[in-house]
């Protein structure tokens, strides 16, 4: 028996989310039935977290077990082969039979992109949203804050402002397709070592407003 692991780049405009539904286009069930189209097996494939509908990723992790004889070198084609374009297998290594994506996970990253241009962007309308007036930078710190104490901690204010950086690196910042930051809030310390040790993952939240390359 070997285990998998997978790095999955994917559009999620067309998809209801990661989780397998019935009589609904989803990511997971679309991978697997992929995997099975190559190594004649139903698998569990187990990602490191969920994504909603519409939501994309570029380094979503998960795992599946085979007794496929594959070489590893030639899996991430071969799993391709049987997909729609906007899901890509970016890579795919042989782990230790104990790893699990979700539970070996030791950090997550959820970028919210807002385009602070003066016009849209025609190209990347579906993973960003338009916003052309001023940004109050202070009031989405406090924002930030507030939603995730709300959400996740209730009354425990564990977080606050003082928790949050503004800097110019961002999680979504690459080359390949345009993105240059203007500016990048982000959560740079989400939880105590008690939070970790109670939840299991560490969690960073950005929010990015950016700018295209000339």
């Amino acid at each position: 028996m070997r285990n998998i692991k997978l790095t999955i780049e994917y559009d999620g405009k067309d998809f209801n989310g990661w989780q397998k539904q019935p009589n609904k286009l989803n990511i997971q069930g679309e991978i697997e039935r992929a995997i099975e189209g190559v190594t004649k097996e139903k698998v569990e494939l187990y990602a490191s977290g969920r994504t909603d509908a519409g939501v994309h990723a570029f380094g979503q992790v998960a795992n599946f077990k085979t007794n496929s004889s594959i070489p590893i070198n030639k899996m991430a084609t071969a799993i391709n082969s049987q997909l729609k374009y906007s899901i890509r297998i970016k890579n795919a290594e042989e782990v230790d039979i104990g790893f699990h994506s979700r539970y070996n996970c030791k950090e997550k990253t959820y970028a919210y992109v807002i385009n602070n241009e003066e016009q849209a962007s025609a190209i990347f309308r579906n993973m960003e949203y338009h916003f052309p007036k001023k940004l109050d930078v202070e009031k989405m710190k406090e924002y930030i804050v507030e939603l995730w104490n709300r959400k996740w901690h209730g009354s425990q204010k564990l977080f606050t402002t003082d928790d949050i950086v503004i800097n110019k690196e961002s999680a979504v910042n690459d080359d390949r397709i345009g993105w240059e930051d203007s500016m990048y809030v982000c959560v740079k310390r989400m939880g105590s070592e008690d939070y970790i040790k109670e939840y299991g993952v560490p969690q960073c939240i950005g929010i990015c407003a950016t700018k295209y390359k000339k």
